[in-house]
């Protein structure tokens, strides 16, 4: 699998992770080097909407033809990969390795947004399990 196409499955991927429901089509951006090359830039302003209430859930994208994360299974994402060209079995394990270390990090994370000026927020430990509870449903479901 090419580099650009791994770095667009892994932005998807990790969108879809962390609750990243504004994660629209124009949230992706290509970088147009000297020369004609292009690279996805990478995954900027994510955010988490699923620990908000009133913030759709839906996926901006809809992958095997479901919104709906929590009924991801692994034939949606082999089926995603066969529909945009890419190996079944590739993006089943990116799917597997970015969701683990999701899980793993989640605690550094929250412990470094905690750690800012403006960090210290009660809502911040909600995000943090919002985000592992979705993680670890859909890493059982693949």
């Amino acid at each position: 699998m090419s580099r650009a196409r791994l770095g667009l499955l892994d932005a998807l991927v990790f969108n879809i992770l962390i609750g990243n429901n504004d994660a629209h089509a124009k949230n992706y951006t290509v970088l147009i080097g000297a020369g004609g090359t292009a690279l996805l830039a990478p995954v900027y302003d994510p955010l988490s909407t699923i620990a908000w209430p009133g913030v759709a859930t839906t996926l901006p994208q809809a992958i095997n033809g479901t919104r709906d994360p929590a009924i991801l299974h692994g034939d949606d994402w082999r089926a995603l990969a066969r529909t945009v060209g890419l190996s079944p079995a590739t993006t089943h394990r990116r799917v597997r390795a970015l969701g683990e270390r999701v899980v793993e990090l989640a605690g550094q994370a929250e412990a470094a947004v905690e750690a800012m000026p403006a960090g210290s927020d009660p809502h911040l430990r909600h995000v943090r399990r919002s985000v592992e509870k979705r993680t670890a449903r859909i890493l059982r479901q693949l």
